[in-house]
């Protein structure tokens, strides 16, 4: 990283592992630990670039909506229809707060969906940009790649809080998930502590 700092770059780019091994799983690849401490975008490469459409994947924790404004940016840029994609987890952290034996009805899970709705309208009416909106049902990691497989994206965007640790081992990260299963390349943007 410390050469990233000296050339100040916009984008770092790093090529795709599929490693499958313990040793991948706990201490992670070189893109990895990449990914995990840059200051800047890391767009990580994978196979040729199609004609399909970008997709953003938000989960509405970043107020400064930096992957939406870079989506937006690259749609523009390449000529590219956008689609913010949000996987609507209602497994958790939601069902973890009722009781064990409690599910959430259709009417609960309609709500949410048309309240996620509303939030994603809300980020792109604040990007300033038009795009299509999917709210599905599921783990959110899944749901992205699911979805660029099914519309052939040229593109994922994602931001990333760039956890490490135990934290990451705990929590996971929808991020890591869709960088690591994703049908093309990958921009990740980071989120600073703030």
């Amino acid at each position: 990283m410390a050469l990233s700092r000296t050339l100040e770059p916009r984008v770092l780019v790093v090529g795709a592992s599929r490693k499958g091994t313990l040793e991948h799983v706990l201490l992670g690849s070189t893109a990895d630990q990449i990914l995990r401490h840059a200051e800047v975008p890391v767009l990580v490469a994978r196979g040729p670039l199609r004609d399909g459409p970008i997709l953003v994947a938000t989960n509405f924790a970043d107020g400064r909506l930096t992957a939406e404004w870079a989506a937006a940016e690259y749609a523009k840029a390449w000529g590219r229809d956008l689609i913010l994609v949000h996987g609507l987890d209602v497994s958790t952290p939601i069902a973890a707060t009722f009781e064990p034996a409690t599910t959430i009805d259709a009417t609960t899970v309609e709500s949410l969906r048309g309240a996620a709705e509303a939030m994603a309208r809300s980020c792109l009416e604040r990007v300033g940009v038009d795009a299509r909106v999917q709210i599905v049902i599921g783990d959110p990691a899944r749901v992205v790649v699911d979805e660029a497989v099914r519309v052939g994206a040229s593109l994922i965007v994602v931001s990333s809080h760039g956890r490490e640790g135990l934290s990451r081992l705990t929590h996971g990260s929808a991020a890591e998930g869709i960088v690591r299963h994703a049908p093309c390349p990958v921009l990740v943007t980071h989120l600073a502590a703030e």
